[in-house]
């Protein structure tokens, strides 16, 4: 047999030798196009997704930046908000600037906010944002003058229901330094009666102290609460009242007791209350054959040395003294007149009655 010839076709095409020879060349780690395409757009598709992620980071860095800048200007606005209310006499809004508001608005109104301003003027406004803000708080530099006085705190502002408050805007004043004391149920302040009160909310400023009692005379020392005791107890004014019975009251004092020994001496048996150890205060020894159960007073002479010691708790005064009067009485049967003096020894008058009386 003849076999298969090995010479180039006229044709031009290859022969099958030549063909397996060819495919035994190529070389096997030669990709096709195709798979190199692939690999091209699964890198791209990685450098976008990269370029997103970035992107995305960015926006959320810059989202949250414009967060903290409005939260720390709408901390400072309420501080603003706050000092200018306190400025204008404006109460109501002082108050709904405060986180947790007091229970007890008595001492927080306008009247008694423009008494404070009237005598102390809040001016030269300023507040800014302070470093150390967290958890949810921002704080808040507050700054202005109080007459010539300059004041400064560091208040912390949150939000709540949406609006920025401040943590406090009213200072605690302590009445009396003893808490456990009995109150004083006879100061005012700026014209407002305390009701025996031991510490009261006051918006910065100085309060005027007074007395709701007409007999007695009430001064305090009190230093202006500033913008120190919305954060500082140390800065917080104590209010020690000095009480001291007036003329008037030495007055009505004695007139109680008159009344109570004019009631005890009418020309009958004088009742318990006036005689509880059953030896009521007899005329002079010298008038023998007086009938006691007959004597009655008619006027006072006069009157000795009285002393007077008030307890402004409780406002009784304890009365002593000689008080000589003028009287009759059945003398050996026929009434006559007569004078004799009746010893007062601490009789107490309630000076918070009115009419004051004696209650012993």
């Amino acid at each position: 047999m003849v076999p298969p010839s090995t010479a180039p076709s006229t044709d031009g095409s290859p022969s099958s030798g030549e063909v397996k020879g060819r495919l035994a060349a190529t070389p096997r780690t030669q990709w096709p196009s195709h798979k190199k395409a692939l690999l091209i757009v699964l890198a791209v598709l990685a450098l976008v997704g990269g370029a997103t992620v970035i992107v995305l980071g960015e926006m959320h860095t810059a989202a949250a930046a414009r967060q903290l800048a409005a939260d720390r200007e709408g901390a400072r606005l309420a501080g603003q908000h706050y000092l200018e209310a306190l400025a204008a006499g404006d109460a109501a809004t002082a108050v709904s600037l405060a986180a947790q508001p007091p229970s007890d608005n008595r001492f927080l109104t306008d009247q008694i906010l423009r008494a404070q301003l009237a005598t102390l003027p809040i001016t030269d406004i300023a507040v800014a944002n302070a470093p150390g803000g967290a958890g949810g708080a921002e704080p808040v530099l507050l700054s202005a003058r109080f007459g010539t006085i300059l004041s400064q705190t560091t208040l912390q502002a949150r939000k709540v229901d949406g609006q920025w408050k401040l943590d406090t805007a009213t200072v605690p004043v302590r009445i009396g330094t003893d808490p456990d004391a009995k109150d004083l149920r006879i100061v005012a302040l700026s014209g407002v009666h305390t009701v025996g009160a031991t510490s009261v909310d006051v918006f910065p400023g100085i309060l005027q102290v007074s007395t709701t009692n007409q007999y007695v005379d009430l001064t305090a020392d009190v230093k202006p609460a500033l913008l120190e005791a919305l954060t500082d107890p140390a800065q917080r004014p104590v209010i020690v009242p000095a009480v001291a019975l007036n003329d008037a009251g030495r007055d009505a004092a004695l007139a109680a007791v008159e009344r109570f020994q004019k009631s005890c001496y009418t020309g009958e048996r004088p009742s318990y209350r006036c005689c509880p150890t059953g030896n009521c205060a007899p005329p002079p020894e010298e008038n023998h054959g007086i009938d006691r159960n007959t004597v009655r007073i008619i006027g006072r002479e006069n009157i000795g040395e009285m002393t007077y010691s008030l307890d402004p708790a409780t406002m009784h005064v304890a009365v002593s003294g000689v008080i000589r009067y003028d009287g009759e009485a059945r003398v050996y049967g026929t009434v006559q007149p007569l004078t004799f003096d009746l010893h007062s020894r601490n009789n107490l008058v309630d000076l918070s009655r009115s009419p004051p009386e004696e209650v012993s």
